[in-house]
């Protein structure tokens, strides 16, 4: 009887357990469909605004991550320079600039003999006239002499430099401890010693031999000059004039560019004579100059007479009106070149001893008024000399710097050949 009672316990509860799944499958079912149903449905709602919102953190991510490499490659640079600015990874480096050139120059010429010694340089600019603020020193004379101790090869080769030379460095720290600066002045193609250095290259020649030309008769001090058509002698200048800036030098004054006087027309100048002219190769001359040296941030100016504007000899000398060949003009404005009031062939001025200032000014607007190529900046080099034949005063040094600037000249060069100026 038990083994039958927990048989039937059993089956029954078997029974029971089946009655209620097969009770319930049908509303699972349904249950399990409106279930799906709804999540399908609630996808579809979703998707699009969860889609969006996963593309945002993705997106945010990506330019995080791009963001912080840029950081990392420009880090180094902006610790470096101490600058916390953003840069543009795609900017390029700002070009290097030269040097400030000095402008406003009132500058007083000091002789070799005084430049030579640095004691006296010292006492010279002790004593200098109000308003000075460069010397101006030779570098290189007429004769072809270097009056510094040069490191240009030929010159050494060719013995070209002076045993007594001036020291530009020393003079240099001296002028800066001043506040002062120093321009040099060089005699470019009248040069005896570099047309004898390399006789069958550098020299104008006689009548296309291989005969040196000379500018006078030998006996009388003739000399040979350097021809300006030979690249190479180009060269040496440019190479002189680029050490001296290097030195410190703020402005190259370029003497003699020009041609020698040729009464019986017998100089001789080669083939490219016959191609360019003698305004084109001194302007290509002075041009070369300044593609050597604006670059340090000095200047490069051409000395030229008033009276040469349009003396009878400006075509043989200059191949044309000189102003034309350089942008920066020294022009000499001095007492005895004008002592007669003949400025050029039908034109007069007011003779110097009448009237200094009106002298000044008359020639100034003459410059002026030139048909030229290209406009000059004139800077007028004055008389400071109390032996000239209009003996200068410190008045009359201000009156003539006052007759400048009322012409719009803010720039000038005092010239006394021996270096004595007006002490009162």
């Amino acid at each position: 009887m038990a083994r039958q009672k927990k048989y039937k316990i059993k089956r029954y509860k078997k029974i029971s357990a089946g009655s209620q799944k097969a009770g319930r499958r049908p509303v699972t079912v349904v249950i399990f469909i409106i279930i799906l149903a709804g999540l399908v449905y609630l996808g579809m709602v979703l998707f699009k605004p969860v889609s969006e919102f996963i593309m945002s953190i993705n997106t945010d991510l990506t330019a995080g991550m791009q963001s912080s490499r840029v950081l990392e490659e420009e880090a180094p640079l902006s610790v470096a320079e101490g600058d916390k600015t953003e840069q543009n990874a795609e900017s390029k480096p700002e070009p290097v600039k030269p040097v400030r050139v000095v402008q406003n120059i009132g500058a007083v010429y000091i002789p070799f003999e005084i430049a030579s010694d640095t004691e006296a340089v010292k006492a010279f600019i002790a004593a200098v006239p109000a308003g000075t603020n460069t010397l101006m020193i030779e570098i290189k004379n007429s004769q072809g002499q270097i009056l510094y101790d040069t490191k240009t090869e030929k010159a050494i080769e060719w013995e070209a430099v002076s045993d007594k030379k001036i020291d530009i460095p020393a003079i240099v720290k001296l002028l800066k401890s001043k506040n002062m600066h120093l321009a040099v002045r060089m005699h470019a193609f009248s040069d005896p010693i570099a047309a004898r250095g390399n006789r069958e290259i550098n020299a104008i020649k006689y009548q296309n031999t291989d005969v040196l030309w000379l500018d006078n008769f030998a006996n009388s001090g003739g000399k040979p000059w350097l021809n300006p058509y030979i690249p190479d002698v180009r060269q040496y200048l440019l190479d002189i004039a680029k050490e001296a800036v290097e030195l410190g030098a703020v402005m190259v004054i370029m003497d003699s560019v020009r041609f020698p006087d040729d009464m019986t027309n017998t100089a001789t100048f080669g083939e490219q004579a016959a191609e360019t002219s003698r305004g084109s190769i001194l302007s290509e001359f002075i041009d070369e100059a300044r593609a050597a040296i604006d670059p340090l941030g000095a200047r490069v100016a051409l000395y030229v007479p008033c009276t040469a504007i349009e003396q009878p000899q400006r075509d043989q000398r200059y191949g044309g009106n000189p102003l034309d060949i350089s942008e920066n003009i020294i022009l000499g404005i001095l007492p005895e070149q004008l002592e007669t009031g003949y400025l050029a062939p039908g034109v007069n001025v007011t003779r110097p001893g009448t009237d200094l200032s009106k002298t000044i000014q008359e020639v100034l607007h003459y410059a002026k008024t030139q048909p030229v190529a290209k406009p000059s900046v004139i800077l007028p080099m004055l008389s400071g000399n109390p032996q000239s034949v209009v003996p200068m005063t410190n008045e009359k040094i201000t009156a003539q710097i006052t007759a400048c600037a009322e012409s719009g000249n803010s720039e000038y060069i005092l010239y006394s050949p021996d270096g004595v100026y007006p002490t009162e």
